[in-house]
């Protein structure tokens, strides 16, 4: 993978992370009696997944950056 490859990945992630932070703040609250839209379970776990793709992308982008030599 390239290091563009890998920025562009990792601008994606985070994207999708910040969107699975705000699905699952609308998912948690709601009004006594009624179910949330979506899972918040659910959401929870694929926002861990997300996080833990997030790292291994920032984890080779640096080892990029520390092996390029100027």
């Amino acid at each position: 993978m390239k290091l563009a490859e890998a920025l562009l990945l990792r601008a994606d992630m985070q994207t999708k992370l910040t969107n699975l932070q705000d699905r699952i703040k609308a998912s948690a609250v709601v009004q006594k009696g009624d179910k949330p839209l979506e899972d918040p379970q659910k959401l929870l776990r694929e926002a861990v997944g997300v996080m833990a793709q997030l790292q291994e992308i920032i984890c080779k982008i640096n080892e990029a950056n520390l092996a390029a030599k100027l």
